[in-house]
């Protein structure tokens, strides 16, 4: 299974890692994966 999530902007994906609300389920987010991945990308034509 494969999750895609989309920030509106670099800096809103920078902001959401950095929110200390997000911190705290870190641990918990990726207990029943077996791999989370967070990686920003630009769309394609810009």
């Amino acid at each position: 299974m494969v999750a895609l999530v989309h920030c509106r902007d670099r800096q809103a994906f920078v902001d959401m890692i950095g929110d200390s609300g997000y911190r705290v389920a870190v641990p918990l987010r990726g207990e029943p994966l077996v791999a989370a991945v967070r990686r920003p990308t630009s769309p394609i034509g810009r």
